[in-house]
């Protein structure tokens, strides 16, 4: 039982002593915490440092219709997260109003792990060697191709038999994601290869892993995302 309890944080500043309490008796996360952490931040999270580097943390969004998706993480991490996803709405590019689901955890030294895992000495999100040997399990795999993967066809033909699926990996560079594809065929044997799309780099993993990719993540893959599996 937790000696500081969340809900004694209610109305308190960010500077309050009792917060610092409560933050310090958390000293490591769970397997799952850091599995789930891992897919998503090779996905759509995004890990933050204000102190350059003494600690982190960690900013989650998702769309208007995932908020079962975000409430599922926020269960996980409930212990990190001083408040449940808020709904933001703003105007893009385009005039068009958009609605998201927002949360963040509070920055600490758990997350520091993390932090020197994805960020580069100037703090700039990066892939590492061995990243995905040394800490990509099955559940992390499922929650990054929840967050960022899909079927490679899905209105055409070739949907009705191609089992391809993608992980749409867009934000980094070609030689990282030639790495992830390098350390993904190694460690799960799933015969990755480099595509493009409108020329940013995605992965491709053909039909003929699709039956891998599909034990390792399936157990996983909540209701929301179902419809991203080809069946079998």
């Amino acid at each position: 039982m937790r000696k500081y309890n969340k809900l004694n944080l209610l109305g308190l500043g960010p500077n309050a002593k009792l917060r610092t309490l409560y933050k310090n008796q958390f000293i490591k996360l769970t397997p799952i915490q850091k599995d789930l952490l891992v897919g998503i931040l090779l996905g759509d999270g995004y890990i933050f440092t204000k102190n350059k580097g003494k600690t982190f943390g960690i900013k989650f969004e998702w769309g208007f219709n995932s908020y079962l998706y975000i409430n599922k993480v926020y269960n996980v991490l409930y212990d990190y997260i001083y408040q449940p996803p808020k709904l933001y709405t703003r105007i893009n590019v385009n005039g068009n109003i958009v609605k998201t689901w927002r949360m963040e955890t509070f920055s600490s030294t758990i997350f520091n792990e993390l932090g020197f895992l994805f960020l580069d000495d100037k703090f700039k999100k990066h892939i590492k060697p061995d990243l995905i040997i040394n800490h990509l399990s099955p559940i992390s795999l499922a929650y990054w191709y929840m967050d960022d993967g899909g079927r490679a066809y899905y209105k055409n033909k070739r949907s009705l038999t191609d089992k391809a699926c993608i992980l749409n990996t867009q934000g980094f560079k070609v030689n990282e994601v030639e790495l992830l594809i390098k350390e993904l065929n190694i460690k799960y044997d799933l015969d990755c290869f480099l595509s493009f799309n409108h020329k940013k780099p995605i992965i491709y993993i053909p039909s003929k892993s699709y039956i891998k990719l599909y034990k390792l993540i399936n157990p996983f893959i909540l209701p929301l995302f179902r419809y991203k599996l080809p069946s079998i």
